[in-house]
């Protein structure tokens, strides 16, 4: 099983992880560090390292609220030789479920494809569509 490791600004990773649990349950695999106002980012770091101990896996997925901050920086940081470890930015729940559905049994590069289209495709906008009111044409059948 691959660990994922869920951080971001404010309370990104606690917001997650209540909405995880709510849609699919309490998952082992998966580990939430919230980077909070007034935290530097060597206690980001600290932290981080400290579920990689936990975790002792030479594969690890990082899920990031936004592509360059700071946490999405340092989980970059962290990776660095480590081909095993991938990271992500602009983290969304269709990526968290994907990601926690194929962390059992796929391989880490087809996680990262299966999580980048997983992200593409949870991203959507609500279109109206106009209706024509006469479908049905008036032939006497």
């Amino acid at each position: 099983m691959i660990p994922i490791i869920i951080t971001g600004h404010g309370s990104f990773a606690t917001a997650i992880k209540e909405t995880i649990k709510y849609i699919i349950g309490e998952q082992p695999n998966l580990h939430f560090i919230d980077f909070n106002n007034g935290m530097g980012n060597k206690e980001l770091e600290d932290r981080l390292k400290e579920v990689l101990c936990e975790c002792n896996s030479d594969q690890v997925i990082f899920l990031t609220d936004l592509a360059g901050g700071t946490p999405f920086s340092t989980a970059v940081l962290l990776s660095e030789n480590k081909p095993g470890y991938k990271v992500f930015g602009g983290c969304n729940m269709p990526m968290v479920i994907t990601a926690v559905e194929l962390s059992e049994e796929d391989s880490i590069e087809d996680i990262t494809e299966e999580i980048l289209n997983a992200a593409k495709d949870g991203a959507v906008q609500f279109q109206t569509v106009k209706v024509e009111e006469n479908l049905i044409e008036d032939d006497g059948i």
